[in-house]
């Protein structure tokens, strides 16, 4: 997500024509047009087997063969809530990698002292995403081994690209 808003924020400056108001008041969850990053053709292709903790946080690129892939299913990136005790609106409440509501409803005239929330999914915003299994190759595994594998997550246009 943080890529995501830089990357908007500089085509913004650069080339305004090409965005045509990428977004209204700084909301990344309107229909405006939308820009996602990848990377392509990144040296130093790594092996599954190779992979150890001294690679995180780092961007690699993996070699393999998808053996498995799961369904495509809605991830929400930013959920907009209802509170059910006031009815005050809570638009942008990011998600990462889990569902999470608002801890508390920000209208101070609130009379719940643990609201419980609503999604909104209408005015939400949603990504496609997809699991899929990479399994090293024939000619990475050592005789004698078995072959190793590693479960990836595909999201937006990469989503369905990869088949067993």
């Amino acid at each position: 997500i943080y890529l995501k808003r830089a990357l908007q924020i500089v085509v913004q400056k650069e080339h305004p024509e090409y965005v045509n108001a990428l977004t209204v008041d700084d909301d990344p969850t309107t229909d405006s047009r939308e820009f996602w990053i990848g990377f392509y053709n990144i040296g130093g292709v790594q092996k599954i087997r190779d992979l150890s903790c001294h690679l995180i946080g780092r961007l690699v690129s993996l070699k393999g063969c998808v053996t498995r892939t799961s369904e495509v299913r809605p991830e929400l990136l930013f959920g907009t809530f209802t509170c059910l005790s006031c009815g005050h609106i809570i638009k942008l409440v990011e998600q990462q990698f889990k569902y999470s509501e608002p801890k508390k409803c920000p209208n101070s005239s609130c009379p719940g002292k643990t609201p419980k929330f609503h999604l909104d999914i209408i005015n939400s915003k949603f990504i496609d995403w997809q699991k899929v299994r990479i399994q090293e190759g024939s000619s990475d595994i050592p005789s004698g081994s078995m072959p190793r594998s590693m479960d990836v997550v595909l999201r937006n246009e990469i989503v369905e690209r990869a088949k067993p």
